[in-house]
C-alpha cells in the first residue's frame, strides 16, 4: 500500500494519481508522519522475521516439521505472508544442504541484500528514537543480530 501524507490540498491531489498504482492508499497525516510509520512497520516486519528464524530453530531441534510449523502459524493469523516467504527460503535452504555446516552460496546471495536493508532500517528507527528520548532494546537487539538472522549463522 501507499502512505500518503501532507496537507489535506495536496492530498486530495495526489490521492488520484497514487490510485491509479492500484494498491491501497492510505491518509496517515502531516508531512513526516509516512516516514514514522514506515520506521514502525519496519520494526514490525524484522521482529516478526526474527521470531520465525527462531521459531524455525526450535521447531528443528525438536524434530518438527518446519513446514507444519509455518502451516499452523498461518491458520492462527502470525505468519504473514513476508514471514512465510522468510520461513519457506529457510525451509529450501535446509533441504538442499541436507545437513551440511555453514550458509550455501545462494543463500548467501539472497540474504546480503535482505541483510543490509534491514540494518539501515532499524538503524533509521533507532536513530529516530533516540532523537526523542525513546528507548528501544528489543530494536537494538534485532539490529545487531538481523544480519546473522538472514544468513542463518545461528
Amino acid at each position: 500500500g501507499y502512505m500518503l501524507a501532507g496537507d489535506d490540498e495536496v492530498v486530495a491531489r495526489c490521492r488520484p494519481i497514487m490510485s491509479l498504482g492500484g494498491n491501497t492508499v492510505v491518509e496517515v497525516g502531516a508531512v513526516g508522519a509516512g516516514i514514522a510509520l514506515k520506521l514502525c512497520n519496519n520494526m514490525m516486519t524484522y521482529a516478526a522475521i526474527v521470531a520465525a528464524h527462531e521459531a524455525f530453530r526450535l521447531a528443528q531441534a525438536c524434530g518438527l516439521s518446519a513446514q507444519l510449523m509455518m502451516e499452523i502459524g498461518k491458520v492462527n493469523g502470525v505468519v504473514t505472508p513476508q514471514m512465510g516467504a522468510f520461513l519457506t527460503g529457510r525451509i529450501e535452504a535446509a533441504k538442499r544442504a541436507e545437513g551440511a555446516a555453514g550458509t550455501s552460496g545462494g543463500m548467501r546471495m539472497a540474504a546480503a541484500p535482505a541483510a543490509d536493508l534491514g540494518r539501515k532500517d532499524l538503524r533509521c528507527a533507532l536513530d529516530s528514537a533516540e532523537k526523542l528520548g525513546l528507548r528501544l532494546p528489543a530494536t537494538k537487539l534485532h539490529a545487531e543480530i538481523i544480519e546473522d538472522v538472514f544468513f542463518g549463522r545461528y
